[in-house]
């Protein structure tokens, strides 16, 4: 800390960089930013709401509540219980929702992670991986770089292989850890997903980002890169439902223009779109002989893939989402 700088000051400061943190999508972060400030100052309700905010974002619904439920104890301003209060329905919503959420999509990630469990041998030999939390970790990151690189095909295949370490079993200091595990899977099935759609495999880029809400419900990226797929995909019905599920999550200029976009084409004559490429199972695309090294998807969605001829989709760029690398 610095010197002649009031116990006050610094607990505002960590909670307007965890604010600009959420901006970004780095809940983590900024929940690390918010405890900081409130180890200070407790009676920070800032830095209590911001903490909520990316609880929320990071789907610790129930510890988002808390912290809601503390904000409002103490808040007189109208306006801004207004805004604890609409925080609030929607935390409830969202465990309403994952209380009675539909066993379908629970079943079918499970039947995934089951099968590629049952398959001892390893799918993906030419990638390598230490078997530990470190080891996939390493892993996602060569997969982002290559995915940077533009080498999406083994970007994907990176991303693929710590999906089948995680489910495996096999990671030794994993044993048990169910919240790291969630998270890791919501985050490679993202990323994955984002490497489908630079490949025009719009089927299983939905696939993939309907795995990552299943852990992640209130993941704007998955919502996001759902959205454009399924637009990809000519289900503009669905792909409104949810840009605007994401815009609820995250409010961002270029989602605005993403819902008012579908929003229009709701309203004429759909036109022809490109004929999906029919998803491939991640298993079989180990035995691609010729598949190439690919990158991670960085967390924003930025440009639209660059091959002759092809057309750019104007609002690739994930809102307010870094560059570098996945979340």
């Amino acid at each position: 800390r610095i010197e002649g700088v009031s116990e006050q000051l610094h607990s505002i400061l960590y909670s307007n960089r965890a604010f600009a943190h959420i901006k970004l999508q780095n809940f983590e972060t900024a929940v690390s930013d918010c405890s900081s400030a409130l180890e200070i100052n407790r009676a920070n309700r800032k830095a209590c709401y911001r903490r909520a905010q990316a609880r929320f974002g990071l789907g610790l619904a129930h510890d988002a509540l808390e912290d809601v439920n503390e904000v409002l104890q103490d808040l007189t301003d109208v306006q801004s219980r207004a805004g604890a209060e609409e925080l609030k329905r929607q935390i409830l919503e969202s465990l309403e929702l994952k209380n009675g959420q539909t066993e379908a999509s629970k079943v079918g990630l499970h039947q995934e992670t089951t099968k590629l469990a049952a398959n001892l041998e390893d799918p993906f030999p030419d990638v390598q991986a230490k078997h530990t939390k470190r080891g996939l970790e390493d892993t996602k990151q060569r997969g982002n770089k290559l995915f940077q690189q533009g080498d999406f095909e083994t970007a994907s295949r990176h991303f693929s292989k710590c999906i089948w370490l995680a489910n495996s079993g096999y990671i030794s200091d994993a044993s048990g850890d169910t919240m790291w595990k969630d998270a890791t899977l919501a985050a490679l099935y993202n990323n994955r997903a984002f490497a489908h759609f630079k490949c025009d495999r719009w089927t299983d880029a939905e696939g993939d980002c309907t795995s990552s809400l299943a852990l992640r419900p209130q993941s704007a990226k998955a919502l996001y890169r759902r959205a454009l797929a399924r637009e990809k995909l000519g289900q503009t019905a669905e792909a409104l439902e949810d840009a605007k599920a994401a815009l609820l999550v995250q409010p961002d200029p270029e989602l605005h223009v993403l819902v008012q976009r579908l929003s229009d084409e709701t309203m004429v004559q759909p036109e022809q779109r490109p004929q999906a490429v029919p998803r491939v199972d991640a298993l079989q695309q180990s035995s691609a002989a010729n598949a190439r090294p690919s990158q991670e998807p960085p967390l924003s969605a930025r440009g639209a893939r660059s091959t002759a001829g092809a057309t750019a989709v104007r609002s690739m760029a994930a809102p307010s989402i870094p560059t570098s690398r996945p979340k």
